[in-house]
């Protein structure tokens, strides 16, 4: 596994949820495997946050950039994702 880093669980469990709509979208284009890598990283940060509301979790940063990458709606929470990832240097 590579580098973790610790993420506000509230604001990465909204940006996966945000990112659900992109598996449809990605098989639709006949991206399976992306799809499939979308909705194994959606589970991997829903069971990890569950119940865990104004904590941090320490998350895969692959994990937490590709839900980023695949989330359209940029809010407070895809805003406060994207600041973990570059102060820990995984985004410029």
């Amino acid at each position: 596994m590579g580098k973790t880093i610790p993420v506000p669980a509230e604001s990465i469990r909204q940006v996966a949820i945000d990112a659900t709509e992109e598996i449809s979208e990605q098989r639709e284009a006949n991206r399976k495997n992306l799809a499939s890598s979308i909705e194994r990283d959606i589970g991997t940060v829903l069971t990890e946050t569950s119940g865990k509301d104004g904590e941090f979790v320490s998350l895969s940063a692959s994990t937490v950039s590709n839900l980023l990458a695949f989330t359209e709606n940029f809010t407070h929470h895809a805003d406060a994702t994207r600041h973990y990832l570059k102060q820990y240097k995984i985004w410029k």
